[in-house]
């Protein structure tokens, strides 16, 4: 079933079913972004807002086995090695002008983040099931990098029914 942001952020306890009825009328008044209004007038943590985000694209994003997926070498220009790494996303081409990214669930919500702050051309993130295959993949295409560490073992879960 799709839950909205503000009923995900009211269910892990971020927001009061009241305080949701107050940002869903500041919203309509405004038309700014429910994020926004959450953080600004209610202290929501932008970490929470972002995986509670991230909750909502999982559910609706293409899964790719990144073995079968053909890739372009032009698409990793526009990723540093670092970036790459940190943020666990593999440029894997171009589709209809949009630069395709993958990650992985658990590395989602800050994949999308650093996407809308960072990179300037338009992009579709789709997922991969398999961190193991997805690090498998940016030492091929980065390998030269030093920045080659596991993923964080703490790094926020976002689990996907």
């Amino acid at each position: 079933m799709f839950k909205r942001m503000g009923e995900l952020l009211v269910e892990c306890g971020e927001l009061t079913p009241e305080q949701l009825k107050g940002i869903l009328a500041e919203q309509q008044r405004s038309y700014r972004p429910f994020g926004q209004i959450a953080s600004k007038h209610f202290h929501v943590p932008t970490e929470a807002i972002w995986n509670a985000w991230a909750l909502q694209y999982a559910r609706f994003c293409p899964r790719v086995e990144l073995s079968c997926e053909p890739r372009e070498a032009q698409a990793l220009a526009n990723l540093s090695a670092g970036n790459a790494w940190n943020h666990r996303l593999l440029p894997l081409r171009w589709n209809d002008g949009d630069l395709v990214l993958v990650t992985c669930v658990s590395r989602l919500a800050r994949a999308l983040q650093f996407v809308d702050e960072h990179i300037e051309t338009a992009t579709i993130v789709w997922l991969t099931d398999s961190i193991h295959a997805l690090e498998d993949a940016l030492r091929a295409a980065y390998p030269n990098c030093d920045r080659q560490q596991p993923a964080r073992r703490h790094a926020p879960r976002v689990d996907v029914a």
